[in-house]
């Protein structure tokens, strides 16, 4: 029986290990060609849940030549990010992938694809402008590497982690923050609270919930995201509390580097993490596409 060759885009709600060997494999050529970071979370890529196609792969001869990877199906907006064998650029492969992430994003009621690139990559940038994208904001990607730099704080807040009942609170102050539906926003905060890669934490203060942050693990690092004080409880050294606190935490598990994102016109927040010892390591553009 004569085996017919993959060729095209291809949805993917689960990936084999030879699918993970394909594109780590692709990875490395990328990275070889120019060394960039491609924010791909291998863990989260091992273990989907299998409910949404969230992966595409393109093939051309059986040979995988693109993949594409998002997270957000099923809320307003779908951040995904890829990668393009170099001796297949410049040829349809990613304007083919996002166009099929943009079909799942409307399947799923998905309202905006974000493309998310290294800014260092012209290619990606290109192809953002080529296929109409328009650039949302910048954000950088920064690093600790001595927690001994933290400033010592005094203790004003009950700070813990957090547990599937905090959700709601938590879902609340992320949803007043950016003005999101509060409702999808605290089903988010649950969902993600099942996955082995979130610890969220919640602050209180005179037992109103003030502040939360939550740390992914990366590929074995840690990453603070969801970094939020509400608004009327802002400039107060809240958020400077939160922060070392959250970090102290991190290492006392393990000692290890510390790593957050921050926009890149936030001077506050950068002000803020910069005092911490955090230093820039790359910067990432984000592209918006509707669906």
């Amino acid at each position: 029986m004569t085996t017919v060759p993959k060729q095209g885009a291809y949805k993917k709600w689960t990936l084999t290990d030879a699918e993970l060997a394909e594109i780590r494999q692709l990875a490395r050529i990328c990275q070889e060609h120019q060394p960039l970071d491609l924010r791909l979370n291998w863990d989260a890529l091992a273990l989907r849940s299998g409910n949404k196609a969230n992966e595409l792969l393109y093939y051309r001869d059986d040979r995988l030549v693109g993949f594409f990877s998002m997270d957000g199906l099923g809320f307003d907006e779908a951040e995904g990010t890829g990668m393009v064998h170099p001796k297949y650029r410049r040829q349809g492969v990613f304007r083919a992938l996002v166009e099929a992430a943009r079909g799942e994003c409307r399947q799923h009621n998905t309202e905006s694809l974000i493309l998310l690139f290294d800014h260092r990559s012209d290619a990606a940038i290109a192809c953002a402008n080529a296929l109409g994208a328009q650039h949302d904001f910048s954000e950088h990607n920064m690093r600790l590497d001595d927690p001994s730099h933290v400033p010592p704080i005094e203790q004003r807040l009950d700070f813990h982690r957090a547990s599937p009942q905090d959700a709601p609170a938590i879902g609340m102050i992320l949803a007043q923050d950016f003005n999101g539906d509060a409702v999808q926003v605290q089903q988010n905060v649950a969902n993600n609270m099942q996955s082995p890669f979130y610890q969220y934490y919640i602050a209180t203060l005179d037992r109103e919930p003030i502040g939360t942050l939550n740390v992914q693990n990366l590929g074995g690092d840690a990453y603070i995201y969801g970094f939020v004080v509400r608004p009327d409880q802002r400039g107060r050294g809240y958020g400077k509390e939160i922060l070392a606190r959250a970090i102290a935490d991190i290492v006392a598990a393990r000692p290890q580097p510390v790593f957050l994102e921050v926009e890149t016109e936030n001077d506050p927040a950068f002000g803020l993490y910069r005092s911490f010892g955090f230093q820039v390591t790359t910067t990432y553009d984000y592209y918006r596409l509707a669906a």
